[in-house]
């Protein structure tokens, strides 16, 4: 099976101001990917609601962090849990993300 990423997700990081004294996110630019709803498996990394869980499947060349913040088609993620499968022409990247509460 072939993973086809559809959606366009801006993907922005935390990262230190001048000074060092807070952090912002910042964009860091688009990502290729499809968000999918979570698993019953995978409820136990995502220790929060489900019904606010999703998880990203994205290419295995992505740089994808925790605490990453993605925006697609107007609603915010945020990066949970990242792993990288690398199954020769099946490698991608999987992450667990959350709907912040507003």
């Amino acid at each position: 099976m072939r993973f086809v990423f559809e959606k366009s997700l801006s993907l922005h990081r935390l990262v230190s101001n001048q000074e060092n004294t807070e952090e912002e996110y910042q964009y860091q630019g688009q990502i290729k990917g499809v968000i999918m709803p979570i698993k019953a498996e995978d409820l136990i990394l995502s220790e929060g609601n489900p019904a606010k869980m999703f998880k990203l499947y994205t290419g295995f060349e992505v740089d994808l962090k925790e605490t990453d913040k993605l925006l697609c088609d107007g609603v915010e993620y945020l990066v949970r849990n990242v792993r990288r499968l690398e199954f020769r022409a099946l490698s991608h990247a999987e992450a667990i993300i959350y709907k912040p509460n507003s």
